[in-house]
């Protein structure tokens, strides 16, 4: 009665195959979906059944976006067009333009940080506050014109600037003429650095060919606290990606979306690119 019509774009019935407590909270997020609902953690539910009381150290206190658990798309279906009717024939050649951009993005930094010497100045100046590098490809224009950022960490808080923002600001600088309705798309690639040996300060770069299928699951936080043979897969390289925009970028891209509501993110499994996350920047 309060919805009317709507009601029927608002039921969702999600049937999970799986038992256990993971397994239950991802199918009432995802019935949810629509509601964005924050989620309290109690950790001791039987003392507050008990006593009837709880303290705040006891609960932890997670957003909808902490907690959304979903399946990415495999990044090679979307090169082989797999996905061209669901997507359509130009949004499917943006998120190809995309992934392609971020490939040859990230296989340049491979390249350049074999150099001892160039991994050296960025992660002692450019990274000095964080040693952590993260890559942001912003697709513009119906041409699908691509501008490539990096972050800077030179010092803290008011002297880092994340990759997003720099991508942004060298398209501006570019174009001067740029509209936000021009701005398609943007990704993000987190690319772990390793602490090298006997104690150095310079890391090496993790060259990672990608992660097995089966494990791609679920996103961040959940993902921390899954058990992984250290064998199978690159703890770092799970932990890392997907890497959402942090936020202060949010609120640049929400304004963006203002004029183009279609603004989409992508972000990756991992820097083998298995699998990918397109997400909708306005809010619904």
């Amino acid at each position: 009665k309060i919805y009317k019509e709507k009601w029927k774009g608002m039921l969702h019935l999600t049937v999970s195959f799986a038992n256990g407590s993971l397994a239950r909270v991802s199918a009432i997020n995802a019935s949810l979906k629509n509601y964005k609902p924050c989620f309290f953690h109690m950790w001791y539910l039987k003392t507050f059944w008990e006593s009837g009381k709880n303290s705040e150290k006891d609960v932890d206190i997670h957003n909808y976006e902490d907690i959304e658990t979903e399946s990415p798309i495999l990044v090679g279906e979307i090169e082989d067009d797999l996905y061209k009717d669901t997507f359509g024939k130009e949004r499917n050649e943006m998120y190809k333009k995309m992934i392609g951009e971020m490939k040859g993005f990230y296989g340049k930094f491979q390249n350049h940080l074999r150099n001892e010497d160039n991994l050296q100045e960025l992660v002692d100046f450019w990274l000095r506050k964080s040693s952590f590098l993260v890559l942001s490809v912003l697709i513009v224009g119906d041409e699908l014109k691509a501008y490539k950022g990096t972050n800077m960490e030179v010092s803290m808080p008011t002297g880092s600037l994340c990759a997003e923002r720099n991508v942004i600001g060298s398209a501006l600088a570019d174009d001067l003429t740029l509209q936000r309705g021009d701005i398609k798309m943007i990704g993000v690639l987190a690319v772990p650095l390793k602490k090298g040996l006997n104690n150095s300060r310079t890391p090496s770069i993790d060259l990672g060919k990608g992660i097995d299928k089966s494990s791609i699951s679920f996103r961040k936080p959940f993902v921390k606290s899954l058990s992984f043979r250290k064998n199978e897969i690159d703890l770092q390289n799970v932990l890392e990606n997907p890497l959402k925009p942090c936020g202060s970028c949010m609120e640049w891209l929400r304004k963006i979306s203002l004029v183009n509501p279609d603004f989409k993110i992508m972000t990756f499994t991992d820097v083998g690119f298995t699998g990918a996350y397109i997400e909708s920047v306005a809010s619904d």
